[in-house]
């Protein structure tokens, strides 16, 4: 798929690429919707373990965005895969559809842990509602994502980044800090 894009990806084609007949791959992934659907559960299983493997846990968002935007923009045709099947998700009898709801919930878990890890460090606003930012994030996240499809110029970790920080209302902390300070040299 890396080579080629999603479509035109066949269940034929991974069959020859796995030595197995067409018959199994059909078995295991009963349409070219279930096939495409276990490729972003591929893709997403490792993204998980580059984010796990380099500690990407305990780090800021700066580097998780620009580590993940990175990763997806070295792989554009899983970007396009995602994109294209996040439309498909939103027909419930899709395959898609369970994924992304997994997904999505996995990423809401995330973005709130981080919130709330930034608001515990002082690096966030402690009035910033967690659920409500993890929401946004993600869907402006998915939105510069396809921005990034229609123009490859895009600098996604920035404005990834950027919307982060506006979001947590991380100027207002940063004002806040400065103005503590120089309350403290007076």
């Amino acid at each position: 798929m890396n080579e080629r894009g999603d479509a035109s990806v066949s269940t034929q084609d991974v069959a020859e690429r796995a030595g197995v007949t067409e018959a199994t791959v059909t078995y295991h992934f009963p349409t070219r919707d279930h096939l495409l659907v276990a490729a972003l559960e591929e893709a997403d299983n490792i993204n998980r373990r580059v984010f796990e493997a380099d500690g990407m846990q305990d780090v800021d968002i700066a580097d998780v965005v620009t580590r993940l935007s990175a990763t997806a923009a070295g792989h554009p045709h899983r970007l396009k895969l995602y994109t294209s099947q996040a439309a498909n998700a939103a027909h419930p009898e899709h395959p898609a559809h369970a994924w992304f709801l997994q997904h999505q919930r996995g990423t809401l878990e995330y973005f709130v842990w981080m919130i709330r890890r930034d608001q515990d460090l002082g690096n966030a606003h402690e009035d910033v509602e967690p659920e409500q930012f993890a929401r946004q994030m993600i869907a402006l996240w998915d939105g510069l994502q396809l921005q990034k499809l229609v123009d490859p110029t895009l600098d996604l970790p920035t404005q990834v980044v950027d919307a982060y920080k506006r979001l947590a209302r991380a100027d207002l902390v940063e004002a806040r800090r400065a103005l503590k300070n120089l309350v403290a040299e007076l």
